[in-house]
């Protein structure tokens, strides 16, 4: 037969005992007991020893069992407030025993919540360095104003950069594909460009690179891939539009560089007639 550890109303009706009823109800008020509800119970039992309650070596040996190794466990928690209630009269037991278990509850929605947070808080870290959106499309307009000039020395993985256009008569969604030099070799396509500019234009940054280079027509056409980051990506190598280099197009170069030619031809023509008008003289 167990040995009784149930104070009984008669026992608590007055001296150490009352003491120890009032002091064990006020540890299971709210379910739960903290590390210092546990030394305050220690040291009433050591120092009311001498008083030979039901129940009162149990909870020291309990105590002194859960604190052995310097810490205290949920689970050693929950295992002295059951110690406990077997120690209160019935008619504070079910009580005790009613607020443990709104406790637990409490306790597992908590938890739950506080897992949910730490979710919610790594995957948007998380999103700091994931792309939103991407982009695959065939570069547009690169046999104008000879950009093939330029995408017939590019190579598949070069980096490449993206920037909009706004006075672009065209198009109000217009943005340009640019070398990492900054040449410019055409245009995104006008039905990605139309999703593509809404987040140039609202700070998104952006990683894009040559996936491959199309050799269909007489000029490489350069397939790009492009990953949209959001404004404070995590990402240092995601680029601003007012990061993307910018040079004179190809054809200016071209062109500047074929007048110059054609005006020392055109002089040294000059120069040629007037040394043969003197010798015919």
């Amino acid at each position: 037969m167990a040995k009784r550890v149930a104070l009984t109303a008669k026992q608590v009706q007055e001296g150490a005992a009352a003491d120890l009823v009032a002091l064990l109800q006020s540890v299971t008020s709210d379910g739960r007991v903290t590390t210092q509800e546990i030394k305050e119970l220690y040291n009433w039992l050591k120092i009311n020893a001498d008083s030979a309650f039901p129940g009162m070596e149990l909870l020291k040996q309990t105590i002194e069992a859960i604190c052995s190794d310097g810490r205290v466990t949920d689970e050693e928690r929950i295992e002295l407030m059951k110690v406990i209630e077997r120690v209160l009269p019935p008619e504070f037991r079910e009580i005790a025993k009613e607020r443990r278990k709104i406790e637990s509850l409490a306790s597992r929605e908590r938890a739950k919540l506080l897992k949910q947070a730490e979710n919610e808080a790594r995957e948007a870290e998380a999103a700091r360095f994931r792309p939103e959106f991407d982009f695959d499309f065939v570069v547009a307009g690169v046999a104008y104003e000879k950009r093939y000039l330029v995408t017939e020395m590019m190579k598949e993985d070069e980096p490449v950069y993206l920037i909009r256009d706004r006075a672009n008569a065209h198009s109000a969604n217009a943005v340009e594909v640019r070398t990492a030099e900054g040449f410019h070799i055409g245009f995104v396509p006008e039905r990605d460009a139309a999703a593509l500019a809404q987040y140039l234009d609202h700070g998104y940054r952006h990683i894009a690179w040559v996936k491959r280079l199309w050799h269909g027509r007489q000029f490489p056409t350069p397939i790009v891939l492009a990953e949209i980051y959001r404004p404070d990506t995590e990402r240092a190598e995601a680029v601003r539009e007012d990061q993307v280099p910018r040079k004179q197009p190809i054809l200016a170069r071209d062109e500047g560089r074929s007048m110059r030619l054609l005006l020392v031809t055109l002089g040294g023509l000059v120069l040629l007639a007037i040394v043969l008008a003197l010798l015919a003289t």
